[in-house]
Parts: C-alpha cells; sequence; structure tokens
C-alpha cells in the first residue's frame, strides 16, 4: 500500500527535491553573497531574520490564500515569488532591499511547505503516516544537503543565484502534472496566534531552541566558517554533514525517546549537543569541525521532533491542531531571533560567538528538562520522523475541530 501511495504521488515528490534544493541554496548562500558584498555579521543576521519572519506570519496567514484559490493555484503563485523575488537578488545589492526580499521568500516557502503537506495528510492513512513521514523527512534532509553541496562549486554570486531558481522554476512543472485530488480547501478561519502554554511547557520552549539553533546553523554558519579562514567548498561539507546527521539521527532519538520518555531524550539530546558545541569552540580543525558538526546535527536537529512529542503526549482529544501550531510558532520565532543575536555575538567575539551562544542555550535546555516530569510510557504517542518544517496535523483532527 505504501509503494502504491509513494507512486500515486510521485510528481509531488519531485517538486519537493526541486523546491528544497533550490531553498537550501537561496539560505545557506546568504552569509556568503553578503559578505561578497561587505555586509556586517549584525547585518547578515537582519537579512536572515527577515526570512524567517516571513515564515513565521505565513504560516498564520497563508491558509487564508489557500481557501480562495485552492492548492494548485497557490503553488503556482507562491513558486512564482519565490523564483521571482529570488532573481530580485541579482537587480539590487542594497541590504534594506535584500530584507524585503527575504521576507518575501520566507513567506512564500513556508506557504508551499503547508500545501505541500496537506496533500501528504490527504492521502496518508494512519496505517501509513509514519512511514510516508519518513519518506518525507529523507527527501527533505537529502535535498537540502544535496543543495548545499552545489555551494561548494565555487561558483560566482549570479551563477549561485541562477541555480537555485532554475530549480524552483522546475518546482512548479511536476506539480502541475499531478493526478491526486486536491485536498479540501481549508476553512477561512480568523488569524489568531496558538495557546503557547496551553499544553507543553517542555515541548514549547523546546521547539524554542530548537527554531534557534537549526536555522541560524544553516544561516549564520557561511560567515563563521569565513572566520575560521575556511572556503565555501569547506563550509558547504560543515553543513550539508550536519544535515545528514540530522536525518539519521531521527531514527536513533525516535527509538530511544519512545522507550525512555522525551524529557530524557530532550535532556540527553541537548547536554550533548552542548559538549559539540563547546568542543568546536575549542578546537578549529577543519576535519574536526566535519566530524563534529555531523554529531551535533544528529542530536540538535532532532529536538522539533522531540518537542512535538512531547507536547503530543500531553494533548488532549482535539487539541492535535493546536498542538502542531503551537510548536510550529514556537519553532518559528527562535528562527527569527537568532540570526540576529548570532550575527552581533560575531560582531563582538569573532567566530567565538556562534558556537558560544550554541553552548549556552543548549546549557540552559537542558537545565530547564532536568526539572519537568517524565510521561508515563501508556501515555505517549507514537513518535515520528520530521524534517523541522512539518505541521503534525491529521486529516481527523481537522474535522474535530
Amino acid at each position: 500500500m505504501i509503494l502504491s501511495v509513494i507512486y500515486s504521488m510521485r510528481s509531488l515528490f519531485f517538486s519537493m527535491v526541486f523546491l528544497f534544493m533550490g531553498n537550501a541554496i537561496l539560505v545557506a548562500s546568504a552569509g556568503l553573497l553578503l559578505n561578497n558584498m561587505g555586509a556586517s555579521n549584525t547585518q547578515v543576521g537582519l537579512v536572515a531574520a527577515s526570512y524567517y519572519l516571513g515564515g513565521l506570519i505565513s504560516t498564520i496567514t497563508s491558509h487564508r490564500i489557500v481557501s480562495h484559490v485552492g492548492h494548485i493555484r497557490s503553488f503556482a503563485i507562491f513558486s512564482s515569488l519565490l523564483a521571482a523575488f529570488g532573481l530580485m537578488h541579482v537587480l539590487f545589492e542594497s541590504i534594506n532591499a535584500w530584507i524585503i526580499f527575504r521576507f518575501v521568500l520566507g513567506y512564500s516557502y513556508h506557504a508551499l511547505l503547508m500545501i505541500i503537506e496537506s496533500w501528504l495528510n490527504t492521502r496518508a492513512t494512519n496505517e501509513i503516516r509514519s512511514r510516508v513521514l519518513g519518506i518525507y523527512a529523507a527527501v527533505y534532509y537529502l535535498s537540502f544537503g544535496l543543495g548545499v553541496l552545489i555551494l561548494g562549486l565555487s561558483l560566482s554570486n549570479i551563477k549561485t543565484l541562477a541555480i537555485a531558481h532554475i530549480f524552483l522554476i522546475f518546482c512548479v512543472i511536476p506539480i502541475s502534472l499531478i493526478r491526486v485530488k486536491e485536498p479540501s480547501l481549508p476553512a477561512k478561519m480568523k488569524i489568531s496566534l496558538p495557546n503557547v502554554f496551553a499544553t507543553s511547557r517542555l515541548g514549547f520552549i523546546t521547539s524554542i531552541i530548537a527554531g534557534m539553533i537549526v536555522n541560524s546553523y544553516s544561516a549564520m554558519s557561511g560567515i563563521y566558517m569565513i572566520k575560521l579562514g575556511y572556503t565555501g567548498e569547506e563550509f558547504s561539507r560543515f553543513l550539508a554533514l550536519a544535515l545528514f546527521g540530522g536525518f539519521i539521527g531521527q531514527n536513533f532519538v525516535g527509538a530511544f525517546s519512545d522507550k525512555y520518555g522525551r524529557k530524557i531524550a530532550i535532556l540527553t539530546t541537548s547536554s550533548i549537543g552542548f559538549a559539540l558545541a563547546f568542543l568546536m569552540f575549542i578546537f578549529t580543525n577543519l576535519y574536526v569541525h566535519y566530524v563534529l558538526s555531523f554529531f551535533f546535527g544528529m542530536n540538535v536537529f532532532c529536538l522539533y521532533a522531540l518537542a512535538l512529542a512531547r507536547a503530543s503526549d500531553q494533548a488532549k482529544e482535539g487539541q492535535i491542531v493546536e498542538v502542531g501550531r503551537t510548536i510550529l510558532f514556537g519553532f518559528s520565532l527562535g528562527s527569527v531571533i537568532s540570526p540576529v543575536v548570532v550575527g552581533e555575538l560575531m560582531e563582538i567575539f569573532g567566530y567565538y560567538g556562534f558556537m558560544g551562544f550554541y553552548a549556552s542555550i543548549l546549557a540552559c535546555l537542558a537545565l530547564f528538562a532536568s526539572t519537568r516530569q517524565i510521561i508515563p510510557q501508556e501515555q505517549r504517542r507514537s513518535f515520528e520522523k520530521h524534517p523541522v518544517t512539518i505541521v503534525n496535523v491529521k486529516e481527523e483532527d481537522t474535522k474535530e475541530n
């Protein structure tokens, strides 16, 4: 059954590959491109933050556009905006202009993710849902990692952006050929912020820190590697290894958290992440960084899925939609804050500010997790692999609400 479902959605998965690769190049190249323009670390952080601010607003407003025109037309609209505003980077070398462009990119990309996930939820029954999400996670991490590796080709700014937008334009073609019935149009709900502490404080705090780590790591590690004296090619390997580590880590972290509880898993991964960040703070050797980055991603890139699992364990019937929105809101909020903070810290302390930031917040998360209660095993829902973007909303949950 799972093979027939995946085969029936092959056009959607091809679109995902192009979308994730193109977006990976845009996100990861920002620091390198802005550094070539002479931007300060703080300015790089502001540009990165504007992207995630667009994503944050998209998570609470873009469904209204989908409700009005449908999923296929919305996909065409947002992918066109993504490509158009991305190409505008070539025409303007103004930091203020880039802040606006990145905001639109973030809004459009996160809207596209919502549309993709609606299709997945339409086709994924409860029996095969975990496996479909696992394949989605694999496509996300592998495509994003391959996109980052393209930066290692040391191309000019114009060629780098051109390749990114070739992928983004191509992502529209497979989705236009899809034969799967469109999901039901979402209700035109009022715009509202989730009740952030309604269910799980540990889940929400973990989601914020996950956003602070994952997205600033993707957006700002290029500047970090440049400050260490490394090239764009070496940076691309450094980030790609963290992404591949994040994908592999979910296989281990999921089984561990199902057995010992989300609190223990969050405490363990944050403690190991702190130790790895501290080691990168001390040792600057390139190959040591490669190894440590892989294991860093293997631990801390799983925090979003653990936050979602912890909150879901504590959710009551009918609360899954609100839980998913809350965790995604926390993740997006952390994503907006961290690039600015990391940029300012690197402006003051140089490359020490980068890993010093991660070591500090992971230590705080480990201390906070140690004070929380363990959820009994009989109350735990099954752990599901998640790329850091997915909203855990099942079709039947939507009907309940």
